[in-house]
């Protein structure tokens, strides 16, 4: 579930989000360590082992995962900035947050009583749901980040949106391509699949699928060459997680592609929610103070919350925050804790897109004039 769990960005250009007139959301290292963590991720998975890998991914279970999903909740309920939002449409986001719950709960509950299907049944489509939201959801992160940092032209705007998007949706679709072999792979090797036709699939298909991204992200940096720095490098780790999918362990892939999407969302809320309320100079200042405690309260918020909502830690407590919580996970494993857990794990995820999606709709004058004065941004374009 944490593993398919962090911005909705829209398509179409006039909901893309402004572009920086600076090349930096705070600043180089702030923009590396959080925004671009995917050049130092990977090298990672190549670098450290699994025993390694699983207490920095333990880490950032406990600091990173919940802070992420409620980090959209802070900027449209805690800042000044979307008070106007907050104005206009206050009940039907909280109608809708309480639906999502209510949703959730129905189905994990009442499964196997008045619904025609067990709580396995209604656990797997929940579980599905999940997995395709989660797929368009990063999809949609990886587009509005490389947005953010498009460089405006003589024009006004520099013209490769509908590529960039393109390109997202293309390294999300290989990185699910990538998991399909690795489970065939799996399969052979357990048996379940005999045939060395399967070998050849799997061996074929993992080389035309590094090819295809290491093209594609060549082609990308190539064909617009305007792009600014920032840009690049977050386009050139793109690709590069969506080769490591299939070259390195899965296992160890799917922790680094999931706390990418954490550490980027975490660090451009964040950096967001210092600005609000302030007045900032040309060369966007932020107020330190204000962005160490944004970040410190989001991050208690997950240290409190993981052991709770961490569904599969409370079944089997590897890699995972109940791990250094036994007494917890027992009492977690049982009902009718258990499905409490399993419907605030499922409801807060969807929840989390849902906010998402409310937080960057472009398209919307509000909204777009909420993240601008966070942003401290102008776009060009419209």
């Amino acid at each position: 579930m944490k593993l398919v769990a962090s911005l909705s960005f829209s398509t179409s250009r006039s909901e893309t989000l402004p572009a920086y007139k600076a090349p930096w959301v705070q600043s180089p290292g702030w923009d590396g360590f959080w925004l671009h963590s995917a050049l130092w991720l990977v090298p990672l998975t190549v670098l450290l082992d699994h025993t390694a890998w699983s207490r920095i991914y333990l880490l950032a279970l406990f600091a990173v995962w919940i802070a992420h999903r409620f980090a959209s909740a802070w900027l449209v309920f805690g800042t000044s900035a979307y008070a106007p939002l907050r104005s206009r449409d206050g009940v039907r986001l909280r109608n809708t947050l309480l639906g999502v719950v209510v949703l959730v709960g129905v189905g994990i509950f009442l499964s196997g009583h008045i619904l025609p299907f067990n709580r396995g049944e209604a656990l797997l489509g929940l579980l599905l749901l999940d997995f395709a939201l989660s797929l368009h959801h990063y999809a949609k992160q990886h587009y509005g980040l490389l947005q953010l940092y498009r460089r405006p032209t003589h024009s006004g705007i520099q013209d490769s949106g509908h590529r960039d998007q393109r390109f997202c949706n293309f390294v999300v679709g290989a990185v699910a391509f990538a998991e399909i072999l690795h489970g065939t792979s799996f399969l052979q090797d357990s048996g379940v699949l005999g045939y060395e036709f399967f070998t050849g699939v799997v061996d074929g298909g993992t080389a035309v699928g590094c090819l295809a991204v290491v093209g594609g992200t060549c082609w990308g940096l190539w064909r617009n060459r305007n792009r600014s720095l920032p840009n690049r490098l977050y386009l050139g780790g793109l690709g590069l997680l969506g080769v490591s999918a299939f070259v390195v362990d899965p296992i160890l892939f799917l922790m680094a592609w999931t706390m990418q999407h954490w550490l980027a969302n975490l660090g451009l809320v964040v950096a967001m929610s210092a600005r609000d309320g302030k007045t900032l100079t040309n060369n966007r200042t932020l107020n330190r103070q204000r962005l160490g405690f944004t970040l410190a309260g989001l991050v208690l918020i997950s240290v409190i919350l993981s052991p709770i909502l961490d569904v599969e830690g409370a079944v089997s407590a590897q890699d995972s925050p109940l791990a250094v919580l036994p007494e917890l996970a027992a009492g977690l494993a049982h009902e009718p804790w258990l499905g409490f857990a399993t419907v605030l794990a499922l409801s807060s995820g969807f929840a989390h897109y849902y906010l998402d999606r409310v937080a960057f709709r472009m398209r919307d004058p509000l909204t777009r004039n909420c993240v601008r004065s966070l942003l401290n941004s102008k776009n060009e374009h419209e």
